[in-house]
């Protein structure tokens, strides 16, 4: 299978999405196979495939440019600021999630990133599982796309 991926330099990606590219930077450090199926047992959750993937191949993202969900629907209103790194670094899922407490974020959901005056959230409920949301704390939440990848699809780099 072709891989979605593609390295450049300098710890550097490009994310090929439907004909586009995002490029973004990836975090300090590589995650293993072995580290996510731990946290996966530590905090008795089940994370979607293709979201494992790309956290083992990028541990998270910052964009070098700025990319909008959606804009044609959203108006530019969601700006990917970053996808948090599972461990290493000083966004990370256990501080975004673990630290402050399951309990605080949408039912069923962790955080995974961050928009500039929201968060993502990923389902990890049965019924929705996979599915990938924004939210903002006054408790507003909108699905976004029914799996990572067609989240990560769905941005596009605006013209100013």
């Amino acid at each position: 299978m072709k891989s979605l991926y593609t390295e450049l330099l300098y710890n550097r990606f490009t994310y090929k999405n439907k004909n586009r590219r995002m490029k973004f930077t990836s975090k300090e450090k590589d995650l293993t196979p072995r580290e996510l199926v731990e946290l996966e047992k530590l905090y008795s959750i089940k994370l979607p495939k293709s979201y494992k993937e790309f956290m083992i191949k990028n541990n998270g993202m910052r964009p070098l440019r700025e990319y909008f969900f959606k804009p044609e629907i959203w108006d530019n209103d969601i700006e990917i600021f970053n996808i948090f790194s599972i461990k290493y670094g000083s966004t990370t899922f256990e501080k975004y999630n673990i630290n402050v407490g399951l309990d605080d974020y949408p039912e069923g959901k962790v955080t995974i990133g961050r928009s500039r005056t929201g968060y993502f959230s990923i389902s990890v409920r049965k019924r929705d599982f996979g599915n990938v949301y924004v939210y903002y704390s006054d408790g507003e939440i909108h699905k976004l796309a029914n799996s990572f990848v067609e989240f990560l699809n769905g941005f596009r780099a605006v013209s100013s």
